[in-house]
């Protein structure tokens, strides 16, 4: 099947496929045809791709990158959620070259750098200095003997977030479900659940660990009890008590945003860390395989498109180191 033939079946099954208010309308059939004329025309520049198996995820992140230049942020939201349902009907219809798995990470990638009302580019990384300041600041409040048992809690929890996704690159809602009996701080790594369900393992290093090990130990020693079954990461607010709960992805958000207004610092979120290490990674090791596997992604496409940050002053590093 051609992919003038794909887009043209997608298109007229429309009206068949319910949405969340019904039936499609006429108005989003034309929508998305339009949509889709801007991604054949693209993919009209390479005479290779003609047929609907050679479409891959690495062709939608490049409609992306194209359409960000030109269009508002509701426009490219609209113009990718075209995209992407269309690829989800390749699937159904047995005619994808791709896996379900390449289009699960697609999506992923896609809600996290581009589908946003505030970001119509891929997301900015956090300044370093920032960064820096932030994980001083909250080193220093883990040794804050004036602060009340509680709001001391905080600060060591806080401390040890803000290590763990520097060390890890863990995504913040994994980090919301860790449980105590999933790190193992003698192989300095814990078994995390990732997107789709998959396990994963993350890995710590020293200074992660010893904030955590920190963190632990005041909470243990305050509340007078430890189980391998509490979350890692527990709060600490007023109408707890004494009780061990999870704190949500959200509320680590917000211990990360205390840690950078402590810090004096303009505020970076957690994912934005995840970015970080990613980058500093690929240009440490120069091998995206090592990167795409700390970051647990299905495929590398996703790693170099929506993750790595490189800029003038790398790529003209990385060509003085080359004989060519």
């Amino acid at each position: 099947m051609t992919i003038t033939d794909a887009i043209n079946a997608f298109v007229a099954d429309l009206p068949r496929q319910r949405g969340r208010n019904g039936r499609k309308s006429p108005k989003t059939a034309r929508t998305y045809a339009s949509a889709l004329a801007g991604f054949a025309a693209q993919l009209a520049q390479d005479p290779a791709t003609t047929d609907a198996t050679a479409l891959t995820c690495a062709h939608v992140i490049d409609f992306a990158r194209n359409i960000a230049d030109r269009h508002a942020s509701a426009t490219v939201n609209v113009y990718l959620t075209a995209t992407v349902k269309f690829y989800r009907w390749l699937l159904r219809a047995k005619a994808a070259g791709f896996a379900p798995t390449d289009l699960t990470e697609l999506e992923a990638g896609l809600q996290e750098d581009w589908r946003s009302a505030s970001q119509s580019q891929k997301l900015r990384l956090p300044d370093e200095a920032d960064v820096q300041a932030a994980l001083t600041c909250a080193q220093a409040a883990q040794g804050d003997a004036q602060e009340s048992q509680r709001l001391r809690l905080v600060a060591l929890r806080n401390a040890a977030l803000l290590q763990t996704l520097r060390a890890t690159c863990a995504r913040i809602g994994e980090v919301a479900a860790l449980k105590r009996n999933d790190l193992d701080i003698g192989a300095r790594c814990a078994q995390v659940t990732g997107k789709g369900r998959k396990v994963g393992t993350i890995f710590f290093d020293d200074r992660a660990i010893a904030a955590i090990v920190a963190y632990l130990s005041a909470r243990d020693a305050a509340l007078l009890r430890a189980d391998g079954d509490e979350p890692l990461f527990a709060r600490h607010d007023k109408p707890t008590g004494n009780r061990l709960l999870p704190v949500s992805a959200n509320g680590l958000r917000l211990g990360l945003y205390r840690v950078c207004d402590a810090a004096g610092v303009d505020r970076f979120n957690p994912h934005s860390m995840r970015h970080r290490g990613a980058t500093l990674i690929q240009k440490e090791t120069h091998d995206l395989a090592t990167t795409q596997r700390i970051l647990r992604h299905e495929s590398a496409a996703t790693t170099a498109a929506f993750y790595v940050h490189l800029d003038d002053d790398d790529l003209r590093q990385a060509l003085a180191g080359v004989e060519l």
